[in-house]
């Protein structure tokens, strides 16, 4: 596993933010589903990534349902992750890695 590089991380996140590239918040909420930090906040991003109007060349929005999923499962909040990961399954219901994330957490025990 690669380790995490804090400071470069801030840096290319910095750099996007400077550019005005509104894709960072989905990167920001990239980074904490994948790295399990800064969940809040990468919550908060894809929040916001995900309301509003998109242009070709974003990244796409049924992948940053699928990252709020992965977020929202992180913290806890499993019924939040079960209807992010059904509006990434709505706007591409064959993605497999999206069905086997909802797949996961509607089988996993309630406790």
């Amino acid at each position: 596993r690669a380790q995490f590089d804090r400071r470069a991380t801030d840096s290319a996140l910095a750099t996007l933010a400077a550019s005005g590239d509104a894709s960072l918040d989905f990167h920001v909420g990239h980074l904490a589903a994948h790295l399990g930090v800064d969940l809040a906040e990468g919550e908060a991003a894809l929040g916001r990534y995900v309301a509003v109007t998109h242009r070709e060349g974003q990244p796409r929005l049924d992948v940053a349902w699928w990252y709020l999923g992965q977020v929202r499962e992180k913290l806890g909040r499993r019924a939040d992750a079960i209807a992010a990961y059904k509006r990434a399954l709505a706007l591409d219901p064959k993605d497999e890695d999206f069905k086997a994330s909802l797949e996961a957490i509607e089988g996993s025990d309630v406790r």
